[in-house]
């Protein structure tokens, strides 16, 4: 799965957090050496095919290259789309069958993005994020789209309430200082393991939301910032 690399912004005299960031503080995080240290016996008793007499630093090293693999491979299919809805020349091997999940999305939605990886940028709480995809709706409103290469389903990925708090921040962004109402949110997974694409979507996540803004900015002066575009 892709994720966007954690950077801190300057948006004119203000310092800015990306949305990632602050989830990082709220959601409990994945702790890979504590799974490996409560499976790691009856691993080595069943002989699991992948760790059997791997030693845990083994284990944790193989997940981490296998997670930097699934994350640029994410950012490619992310890249893709992105310029297909730019009509832009898409470098990327479209006999995939990731590829084919997009397009097979594509017939059964009839999708006309509004706006393909959105910056937005809360001044109010010195937010900032990026939406994958915005639909404008025929009645005024809005709908967000979040792509998604995983080989775990939705609902059965360990990041899916992380994903719906984010989707929910940036909801809570493009009403609040773009005065511009989302109707729906959608999660959009496409995998080669996967028999095809899937698509869950997001309830609206109000008092949650609001308890996340509230949590109060630890900047610290060793944080590098960069420039941000609007």
């Amino acid at each position: 799965m892709y994720r966007t690399p954690q950077l801190n912004y300057r948006y004119g005299n203000q310092f800015i957090r990306v949305v990632t960031s602050l989830l990082d503080e709220v959601c409990t995080k994945f702790d890979r050496s504590a799974v490996i240290d409560k499976h790691y016996d009856r691993w080595q008793q069943t002989k699991h095919p992948m760790y059997y007499k791997k030693s845990k630093r083994e284990i944790l090293e193989m997940w981490r290259i296998n997670g930097e693999a699934a994350m640029e491979e994410g950012r490619l299919l992310h890249q893709a789309i992105e310029a297909y809805f730019k009509n832009e020349e898409i470098e990327y091997d479209q006999s995939r069958k990731e590829w084919k999940q997009f397009l097979a999305f594509l017939e059964e939605y009839y999708l006309t993005a509004y706006r393909t990886e959105k910056n937005l940028l809360s001044s109010e709480h010195k937010l900032a994020g990026k939406v994958d995809l915005i639909v404008q709706n025929e009645d005024g409103t809005y709908t967000m789209y979040d792509w998604k290469r995983s080989k775990h389903g939705i609902l059965q990925d360990s990041n899916y309430d992380r994903n719906c708090k984010q989707l929910n921040l940036y909801r809570e962004i493009f009403e609040t200082e773009y005065g511009i109402k989302v109707r729906s949110m959608f999660i959009v997974r496409f995998h080669p393991s996967a028999p095809n694409y899937e698509v869950v979507e997001v309830e609206r996540m109000e008092a949650e939301t609001i308890a996340m803004l509230e949590q109060p900015q630890d900047l610290v002066q060793s944080i590098t910032f960069v420039p941000l575009c609007i």
